[in-house]
């Protein structure tokens, strides 16, 4: 009688679900823990994601994202899972992704199996800035595949939603309003955040970014909000 309960106040399995797909990143963002893990990198097996995708929708996911801490565009795979998760019912499908891949010929057959968001991970509103946090030169690259997703989306007439996040930094205070101001009007949304310390994982490196000190607090807000799973079925 006591473990029941004890079990009444545990939730249902959760209704999201984060499938890594990609454990790789063409990125080595500054305030990324991806940069110093000592995962294998890797790409998701196919038989192991597909597996991951119906036995989630069959638990009651309704909700799939193919990202955590990769680079989901380094997967070939991407669309099929996308196509899969839609065709089993899942209601909302996205990706987090920092948009250097996301040129016409990839993204867009991406877009067309059922995406419903995407969201670019843009950590300066400059050039030089952006080389600095990204340590890649991919600025004008991301800025041009973002406008191209946006034609594509509009020409067609797709149902996308289109978010850019920006994780500002003190080398970028204020440059969420001017990145907002040069691509306000590709997007449906910009979220601007201070970086954190990722769950502890960048605590120390990230001291020296942090806009005030509450972004050394990163305390997980959903613990039980959704199920993530790793690219090697962790």
């Amino acid at each position: 009688m006591e473990h029941d309960n004890i079990m009444k106040d545990i939730p249902g399995f959760p209704k999201k679900i984060m499938l890594e797909v990609s454990s790789l990143c063409n990125h080595k963002c500054i305030f990324c823990s991806t940069q110093k893990s000592h995962r294998k990198k890797r790409i998701i097996d196919d038989g192991l994601a597909n597996k991951i995708i119906e036995e989630a929708y069959g638990l009651g996911c309704r909700e799939i994202s193919f990202h955590a801490m990769g680079e989901p565009l380094m997967c070939s795979n991407l669309k099929n899972y996308i196509k899969k998760a839609k065709e089993l019912g899942y209601e909302y499908v996205y990706i987090d992704t920092n948009g250097a891949l996301a040129a016409p010929g990839y993204i867009n057959p991406v877009v067309d199996a059922g995406l419903d968001s995407i969201k670019f991970s843009i950590g300066a509103a400059n050039r030089d800035d952006y080389i600095k946090i990204h340590q890649r030169d991919d600025f004008d690259k991301v800025i041009n595949n973002l406008v191209s997703l946006f034609n594509y989306k509009n020409s067609n007439g797709i149902k996308l939603k289109i978010i850019v996040g920006f994780a500002e930094t003190k080398y970028t205070l204020g440059q969420g309003e001017e990145l907002k101001k040069l691509i306000g009007k590709y997007i449906d949304e910009i979220w601007i955040y201070g970086v954190t310390n990722q769950g502890g994982n960048m605590s120390e490196d990230n001291l020296g970014l942090y806009i005030d000190k509450k972004c050394e607090k990163n305390l997980c807000k959903e613990p039980f909000d959704r199920i993530v799973v790793t690219s090697e079925g962790l």
